[in-house]
């Protein structure tokens, strides 16, 4: 708030309110007469008046934790104690820690077989609103599969640094896995990503992708050949019990 007032004896004419806009700071609105921004004009003041006015700004990006406002007033009427013609007010800014929403989603194949190769993609969002400097992305090896590689910055494996990510920014990281030969069953491979700087919404810090492992390809079990002999032997045993049933049958008969 800033208060003009006019001390006398006189009257003040064409009265002129200045208050730049301090660096940091971005100029909203003020009250009347000054609603467009400074300077404004306040018109005249008589021997003892005053003017009120109110101005809002908001906070940009500081330039310092202290924010320096002077406003000032003058007349085209003489002043003969000039030294009160402007005010200073200091604010300190509390520095708001920043806070980045870090996310992950994770893909894979729905199924393999035991020996196959597999590959996982993981997508890394910073949904802000600020900046990470040091986001990590951890994806342990989970049993049934034994890393084989990953693209940058993880080939060595994980955890990985991905540095810094700016609002908005996204980064992309596949690995390579085999599937041990003798596992079979469900796989959930399950990456997450973190960072020191405070995530408001840490539901979204893990992803998992289930891969369902069957057998491998097993060899074909060969075929039995049945020795010619035996295929003989076969047919003769067939036809002599025809034989021995059709006597039973006829001697009931009789």
């Amino acid at each position: 708030a800033l208060l003009v007032s006019n001390a006398g004896p006189d009257a003040a004419t064409n009265v002129v309110l200045s208050d730049p806009t301090p660096p940091g700071l971005v100029f909203v609105s003020a009250s009347a007469p000054c609603a467009n921004g400074f300077p404004c004009s306040l018109g005249a003041l008589a021997n003892g008046a005053g003017a009120s006015i109110t101005a809002t700004y908001s906070i940009l990006a500081p330039t310092s934790e202290l924010v320096t406002n002077i406003a000032s007033a003058g007349s085209d009427t003489p002043d003969p104690n000039p030294g009160n013609n402007s005010s200073m007010v200091i604010t300190r800014l509390e520095s708001a820690a920043p806070v980045a929403d870090l996310g992950i989603v994770k893909s894979g194949p729905a199924s393999a077989m035991s020996g196959d190769l597999v590959s996982y993609t993981m997508v890394v969002t910073n949904h802000g609103p600020n900046a990470v400097p040091d986001a990590v992305l951890s994806d342990p090896t989970p049993t049934g599969l034994q890393f084989v590689g990953a693209s940058t910055p993880c080939a060595s494996g994980f955890p990985c640094a991905l540095g810094a990510l700016a609002n908005g920014a996204s980064v992309t990281i596949s690995a390579t896995y085999r599937v041990s030969p003798d596992f079979t069953g469900p796989v959930a491979n399950v990456a997450s990503i973190l960072s020191g700087v405070p995530d408001p919404t840490p539901g979204d810090n893990s992803g998992t992708a289930t891969t369902l492992v069957g057998g491998g390809n097993e060899p074909p079990t060969p075929s039995v050949t049945v020795p010619l002999d035996a295929r003989w032997m076969l047919a003769l045993m067939t036809l002599l019990l025809a034989s021995v049933g059709a006597a039973r049958a006829a001697h009931r008969r009789r």
